[in-house]
């Protein structure tokens, strides 16, 4: 019997009079399938004219290998100025290794940081 999933949805959030896009992908534990199909789905959010510069990255309780966090990484460095600021939250210390191996790599224009609690998240992306 498999591990349920639970799949939430990534949404903007309005926050100290900005907006911030959520993007969970939490809790998939190693189901790159899912991480990858969900994020390529929302990549159509993110890139609209409407939605926020400002990315707060839920990868909490999510195995990503390099080819899937090197796909996230690369997309977002692609996407020029749509991203300004992106908040990495909740990467457990072999993942951070490999998305830092892929922002290395890629050299992406926005500033990013990894941090421990959505809160904290929030905070650095609208102080």
């Amino acid at each position: 019997m498999g591990t349920l999933l639970i799949i939430r949805e990534s949404f903007s959030l309005p926050f100290r009079g900005g907006e911030i896009w959520c993007e969970h992908l939490d809790g998939l534990s190693d189901r790159l399938d899912i991480v990858e199909e969900k994020f390529n789905r929302d990549l159509r959010a993110i890139l609209r004219p409407s939605t926020s510069a400002l990315i707060a990255l839920d990868i909490y309780g999510t195995r990503l290998d390099q080819r899937v966090a090197g796909l996230i990484i690369e997309k977002l460095a692609a996407a020029g100025p749509k991203v300004r600021r992106m908040a990495i939250i909740g990467a457990s210390r072999a993942v951070s290794r490999i998305l830092k191996d892929s922002l290395k790599r890629e050299r992406p224009r926005f500033a990013v940081r990894f941090v421990d609690g959505f809160e904290l998240g929030k905070e650095w992306l609208i102080p």
